[in-house]
């Protein structure tokens, strides 16, 4: 089934001329705690003369156990002149600032609350699950306000679209002080969500509502071909005789189809006429929801690069500029080269054209569209040229801050390339962008909640890089959800996988992993110089571990005292190294056998080794990854200790 980019502008309302200030001046209160909590509703409707005055939020006070107090938004639905219950938002249920909205409720609400609305929803009193909370909120003591909706109307038509969405397409961003969220949708959902909404109308008796109905008949045919009414094949069915591709017909800009390569190689007629003097276009290279990107030649000498096209707006024009300035500054293998940027006479850059790998007859331009799992070589291979050219950008104090594989480029040879630096932020801000900001796939859980874990920074990279690591070695992300709140909520308190559960084989990565993808920032690699220094590492503690191993059977078989203590100082130092490299690789089983076996080869050192081993043995069960702090200390305790060896 094909997918279609639905591009979701959760707002308040969907409907033509609505005057928001009139609603903000009127109801200031309700306006501002809805603005500051990012609550947002989603609407499919086809209607129109939807009057402001018909439309407005009211405060309700709540017991002093939840605390301050809840919104509820009302609508009268210009088809049959009834009030209908909307929404509902609480600011004891108020997600983080930084939680995207339309986030169930289900995934916020204490498990008080859960228990509550779900014993009013089995009660069936309520046609709404919301109202069914509502209910209890009106009917206690301690509660205060009135509800202008009858309850056997609430959301008995309006439809909300509750779409199952596979978080792979997931976008999601702040902009202008709300949340947006992109996401791909497949037409089965669209055509379930018209059918829903045509069967509410239905139900309504009036002109109006028939003229809706025959409009959502007129989307279904042009979607599949046929009417919902027909005798054949249901909506989304195949036809017993071929059709030729629809595409389906929403309005207001509701949908927009994410734009590939046309298939006959024609330039696409949206080429920037302004650039044509300079730019002679070669191919449409693709489009996201922040910019189209084309393979050009430069007219005044005839380079090969691409250009790419964003969309931004007046405001964020001067925050272009400088939000990209710092990418001139990268110089390096693994980074794209920017050449020229500029918002005269249409917002433009000029990169580095980086042609792509090719498998199999396919190609493939970016880590984004790579057949994944590889293997493990490759992957490090791959990531490790990822984190030299992270390394270099962190040297002169710049950080990409979304990281993922799409903006991770390919060339022939696979050398990998990071492109769009420092473009995050202006996808975000700008109003005629489609993509609002990271996808939440790759975001850290500072970016999702810097009061609990800080600003990012270099070691928020640091996690996205980690998140490609695990992607490339199993072909999936640590984190699944239905939802966008549920994936929010893994992301900031659920542990991944370990690599072992998915890869037996790959066993000896999960101390990398716990370390790369830790919530806090403090308890990850603190550079990514420090993580490739684990990579290293990862061949060297073999090669030690097996070298230790030879030294202890000759050992065993020394015949003279001589021999025995030579060799029992080099079993040390051995020991010594392979407890460092554990330790750097976050590998706390292998750090606790080291050290253990040190336990004999000391006596000065032995209670600082005992209260070593019992710190590791904590680390370890409360699965905490070896902080930088602690990996010093061990590291002088066992220089310590090989000095006293050596003596």
């Amino acid at each position: 089934m094909d997918k279609l980019v639905a591009k979701i502008n959760w707002s308040f309302n969907r409907w033509k001329g609505f005057d928001w200030e009139a609603f903000r001046r009127r109801y200031e209160s309700g306006f501002e705690f809805v603005r500051q909590t990012g609550y947002a509703h989603e609407w499919w409707n086809f209607y129109e003369g939807f009057s402001p005055d018909k439309y407005y939020g009211t405060i309700l006070n709540r017991p002093k156990r939840f605390r301050r107090g809840i919104v509820l938004f009302i609508s009268m639905n210009p088809l049959d002149g009834r009030w209908y219950f909307v929404g509902f938002y609480g600011d004891a249920v108020r997600p983080p600032t930084d939680a995207p909205t339309g986030t169930p409720l289900r995934d916020l609400l204490p498990e008080e609350v859960i228990r509550n609305l779900t014993q009013l929803v089995r009660a069936g009193e309520w046609e709404d699950r919301h109202l069914s909370y509502i209910s209890q909120v009106l009917n206690g003591r301690e509660y205060q306000g009135t509800l202008v909706a009858r309850k056997r109307y609430s959301a008995s038509f309006l439809p909300e679209a509750y779409i199952e969405v596979s978080p792979d397409d997931l976008g999601v961003g702040r902009i202008g002080g709300q949340w947006k969220i992109t996401y791909k949708i497949t037409s089965t959902q669209i055509r379930r969500l018209l059918e829903t909404a045509k069967r509410r109308h239905e139900k309504i008796e009036s002109k109006e509502a028939k003229i809706v109905v025959e409009r959502i008949n007129r989307t279904l045919k042009d979607f599949v071909g046929v009417t919902t009414e027909s005798n054949g094949p249901r909506a989304g069915e195949e036809s017993p005789r071929k059709r030729k591709k629809l595409t389906i017909k929403i309005p207001d800009d509701l949908l927009t189809l994410d734009t590939k390569k046309p298939s006959n190689g024609e330039i696409p007629k949206d080429f920037p006429q302004a650039l044509l003097s300079r730019y002679e276009p070669l191919e449409f290279l693709g489009e996201g929801g922040f910019a189209r990107v084309y393979k050009v030649k430069r007219r005044k000498d005839g380079k090969i690069v691409a250009l790419k096209i964003p969309r931004i707006d007046e405001r964020t024009s001067g925050l272009f500029v400088k939000e990209v300035a710092a990418w001139y500054n990268l110089n390096h293998e693994n980074i794209v080269r920017l050449y020229r940027a500029d918002i005269l006479p249409v917002p433009y850059l000029e990169m580095e054209f980086v042609e792509g790998a090719e498998i199999d007859g396919e190609l493939f331009r970016d880590l984004g569209a790579y057949p994944k799992p590889v293997p493990e070589r490759m992957a490090i291979k791959l990531i490790t040229g990822i984190a030299e050219g992270l390394k270099h950008a962190h040297s002169k104090g710049i950080y990409h801050l979304d990281l993922k594989p799409l903006n991770v480029l390919l060339k022939a040879d696979l050398t990998p390339k990071i492109t769009d630096w420092g473009l995050a932020k202006i996808s975000a801000r700008s109003s005629l962008s489609r993509h609002y900001g990271y996808s939440p796939l790759y975001a850290a859980p500072e970016q999702l909640d810097e009061e609990t874990y800080g600003e990012p920074d270099g070691r928020t990279d640091v996690y996205q890089l980690g998140l490609i690591f695990y992607e490339l070695l199993t072909g999936e992300l640590p984190y699944k959800a239905t939802s966008p709140g549920a994936l929010v909520g893994k992301i900031l308190h659920a542990k991944p996988k370990p690599m072992s559960e998915l890869k037996p084989e790959l066993k000896r990565l999960d101390g990398v992993f716990e370390k790369l993808l830790a919530k806090r920032k403090e308890e990850r690699y603190q550079s990514v110089k420090e993580f490739l220094n684990a990579l290293e590492s990862l061949s060297e503690l073999e090669r030690e571990k097996g070298e230790l191993i030879k030294t202890g059977l000759a050992l065993r078989r020394s015949r003279s005292r001589e021999e025995f203590e030579r060799l029992k100082i080099e079993s040390a130092r051995k020991t010594v190294k392979v407890a460092v490299l554990a330790a750097r690789l976050n590998d706390k089983a292998e750090l606790l056998a080291a050290l253990d076996d040190l336990k004999f080869y000391t006596e000065e050192n032995l209670d600082d080794l005992l209260n070593a081993i019992a710190q590791v043995e904590m680390l370890l069960k409360e699965g905490i990854p070896i902080s930088s702090e602690v990996e010093e200390k061990v590291r002088a305790l066992l220089l310590r200790i090989e000095r006293e060896v050596s003596r």
